[in-house]
């Protein structure tokens, strides 16, 4: 026999858990306006427990024990309610809940979610906790959107062992730590949040994999914009990291990551540090105005591709590399740089060649090398021939490349030529650098890796390529 859910209501001055503990499974308990002195547990399954403002605004749970609500069985409803003064403001070890429209502020936690999943979490403001505001802990497969979580004195959220979360539209903002923090969690989407002003990191993600971060919105945090940390085929696409206290983006000791489309400008350090990274993708960003360099690689990182991204008017350099080898450079608009669009040590990298091991598209202002005063005086390059071993290229150059040319249409590019058909002339002393070739409209651009390929019997290496506007770009 099926009977139709009770409905209890309860006024100021009553017990909600005297209400839950009289009510069955499925039923309804409204609770009015008022300060409520008492913990309260949901411990029957599909309870709905909703706040009513009767007149003085929706009911205040102050419990002043370990959590203001605990929901302990499945399929339940919160919602509108304020949770002070607790441990946790909600705490729920249950699964398939909808939480939503509370306030959970001035705890010393705002939500915490233990062993639990399938819950969702909804336009929920957690302000001014002692510590964190949300937290995720072994749970899986949860929805957390469209939730505030400011000036809490942690992290906004915190996700440790917890999978297939998504996280959407909510603002991580003015926190005493990160924005989100992520250990240890894989194949979680995180898409539209703004994680902004927060004292450490707006993103710190360690040790996880398989997870996506889509047009997030990662700016004015007082450390770095997002670390990535012994992370692994993460996904970070359409982002926009920019006027960060340190780097936008740190990628440490993490391979196979993929890049693509972020803007990233304005940072008070380098736009994006790669160190002892591997088999990254970097593809379609805008890194222009960050206070050193656009991109800067350290620590041996290798086999990363940098392809069609445009590194414009950093104060250092548009690529440093430091001890990194065989990483591939293609399609890349570099120029206005500062100090130089290009400074790298003597190791081999891949300068913009496709699958047939032709050249094409990196267009520089200067590649060369810089010395502490700032003039091209040597450089060390290495270059292969028909996909060859690494053959190196140790020339003194006396003077500074020319100015990029008026026109928008005009470029320079100069290259190193050698006679194939003359073993001798793999060394560096038959090398020859050049005279310049002047090219005089954007379509001979695309020919490059042709044209000049079988006029110099395929070796060419573009050394410098003098643009400016040859192709519509965006900016910060």
């Amino acid at each position: 026999m099926v009977t139709d859910a009770a409905v209890y209501v309860v006024n100021s001055g009553d017990s909600i858990q005297g209400a839950v503990d009289r009510a069955n499974a499925g039923d309804t308990i409204i609770v009015n306006s008022g300060t409520y002195y008492e913990a309260v547990a949901l411990n029957k399954p599909d309870l709905i427990l909703h706040g009513n403002d009767s007149g003085d605004g929706y009911p205040t749970i102050d419990s002043g024990e370990s959590s203001g609500i605990t929901i302990e069985d499945d399929g339940c409803v919160v919602e509108n309610f304020h949770i002070t003064k607790s441990n946790y403001g909600i705490f729920v070890n249950s699964d398939n809940n909808i939480i939503r429209n509370n306030d959970a502020s001035l705890n010393e936690n705002g939500i915490f979610m233990n062993n639990s999943k399938n819950n969702m979490v909804v336009r929920n403001t957690i302000n001014s906790n002692g510590m964190f505001g949300i937290i995720l802990q072994f749970s899986n497969n949860n929805t957390i959107l469209g939730n505030i979580a400011t000036q809490n004195g942690g992290d906004g959220i915190v996700v440790h062992d917890s999978d297939y979360n998504t996280f959407v539209g909510n603002n991580l903002s003015l926190n005493g730590d990160d924005g989100i923090d992520l250990v240890s969690s894989d194949y979680n989407v995180l898409a539209d949040n703004i994680a902004q002003s927060n004292s450490w990191f707006g993103v710190n993600l360690e040790k996880c994999n398989y997870d996506q971060f889509v047009n997030n919105s990662i700016v004015s945090n007082h450390d770095y914009g997002m670390y990535i940390y012994y992370s692994t085929n993460n996904i970070l696409k359409n982002n926009n990291v920019s006027s960060n206290g340190y780097y936008g983006f740190r990628l440490q000791s993490s391979d196979y990551n993929e890049f693509i489309n972020n803007t990233v400008c304005s940072n008070k350090d380098t736009g994006i540090l790669i160190r002892d990274s591997n088999y990254n993708v970097f593809e379609e960003n805008i890194v222009n105005s960050n206070a050193e360099n656009a991109f800067e690689m350290a620590g041996k990182s290798m086999h990363n591709l940098f392809a069609n991204n445009t590194a414009i008017s950093n104060e250092m350099y548009g690529i440093s590399i430091e001890y990194s080898h065989d990483n591939t450079f293609s399609g890349n608009i570099v120029y206005g740089n500062l100090h130089g669009d290009f400074y790298g040590d003597s190791y081999p990298n891949i300068w913009s060649t496709d699958s047939s091991g032709e050249i094409y598209g990196n267009l520089f202002q200067k590649y060369m090398a810089e010395n502490s005063s700032g003039n091209f005086e040597k450089t060390e390059l290495y270059y292969k021939v028909n996909g060859g071993e690494w053959i190196r290229y140790n020339k003194s150059i006396e003077s500074e490349f020319t100015s990029p040319p008026v026109s928008f249409q005009d470029c320079y590019f100069y290259t190193i030529e050698a006679d194939l058909s003359n073993s001798d002339s793999m060394s560096s002393k038959n090398a020859v650098l050049s005279s310049e070739d002047h090219i005089s409209n954007t379509s001979a651009i695309n020919d490059i890796d042709e044209n000049t390929m079988a006029e110099f019997g395929g070796l060419t290496l573009i050394l410098s390529v003098m643009a400016a506007f040859l192709l519509k770009r965006r900016s910060c």
